[in-house]
C-alpha cells in the first residue's frame, strides 16, 4: 500500500515553473509593499507582471486612488523588471471593509437638544436642532431593537 503524497511533493517541471512564478510574485509584492507607507502597504493584495505591465491589486478603491501617487517608487521597487506601465486594480471580494457603528447620544442629551430648539431665537437653528433631535430619536429607537 502506497502512502498519499500531496501535490507539493510531486516533482513536475510545470509545477516547478508555477511555484517559481508564485514565489516571484510574492517577492515582488513584498518589495513594492516595502516602499509604500504602512497604511497603503496593508491595502496591497498582490502584484503580477503581465508582459510589460505591472498589475497591482488593492483591497479598496480608496487605497487604489492613493497608490497612483507612488508610481515612481513602485517602478523603482520593481527593479530589473522593465515595466512600461502600472495598472492599479481593485479586486472584488477582497475588500476587508470595517462596518463602523455610530455612537448615539443618550435619550437625555437628545431631549436637551429638543429643549434648546424650543428656546432658539433663530428659526433656521431651531429647525436644524429639531430635525437633529428627531433623527437621533429615530436612530436610537432602531438601535434598541
Amino acid at each position: 500500500m502506497s502512502t498519499f503524497k500531496s501535490i507539493t511533493h510531486l516533482h513536475s517541471r510545470t509545477l516547478n515553473q508555477l511555484h517559481y512564478k508564485i514565489n516571484a510574485q510574492r517577492q515582488l509584492t513584498q518589495q513594492i509593499k516595502a516602499v509604500l507607507p504602512t497604511i497603503l502597504a496593508k491595502q496591497v493584495a498582490h502584484c503580477v507582471i503581465n508582459d510589460k505591465t505591472l498589475l497591482l491589486y488593492s483591497y479598496s478603491a480608496n487605497a487604489a486612488s492613493q497608490l497612483r501617487f507612488y508610481n515612481a517608487s513602485i517602478i523603482a521597487a520593481a527593479g530589473a523588471i522593465a515595466t512600461v506601465q502600472i495598472k492599479i486594480m481593485v479586486k472584488p471580494g477582497l475588500a476587508d471593509t470595517v462596518i463602523r457603528k455610530a455612537t448615539l447620544p443618550s435619550i437625555e442629551k437628545i431631549e436637551l437638544l429638543r429643549s434648546y430648539s424650543d428656546r432658539a431665537q433663530d428659526d433656521q437653528l431651531k429647525t436644524a436642532l429639531l430635525k437633529l433631535s428627531d433623527t437621533l430619536t429615530r436612530l436610537s429607537g432602531k438601535s434598541a431593537l
